[in-house]
């Protein structure tokens, strides 16, 4: 057995997971900096307030996806017998990306 279950990777449905994380981490630090903008009152009202939104609509529509793709992984039994394994190697590929090999 695998240290680390890679053969997800190959998965559509994990592949959709681990960009539906990235996507979402990405809107909320969009709604974050956003906010802090217009807090600070660097720029105008309109232009923090539509980053929020855009990034709350973005990281609920990631979020989503990354739900759905996970549903969608196959045989999640063999996935999660070594569950630090897979939170390393989802951790690698959101923060760095998923090998582009697959």
């Amino acid at each position: 057995m695998e240290r680390q279950p890679t053969w997800l990777r190959g998965e559509r449905s994990y592949r959709a997971y681990v960009r539906g994380l990235r996507y979402g981490l990405a809107g909320f630090l969009l709604a974050v900096v956003s906010g802090l903008l217009g807090r600070s009152g660097v720029i105008g009202h309109r232009v923090p307030v539509a980053g929020v939104a855009v990034g709350f609509v973005v990281a609920f529509g990631s979020v989503v996806s990354g739900v759905i793709g996970w549903l969608l992984v196959p045989d999640k039994n063999r996935a999660n017998v070594r569950q630090a394994a897979l939170l390393r190697m989802v951790v690698h590929d959101v923060v760095r990306g998923l090998p582009a090999n697959r």
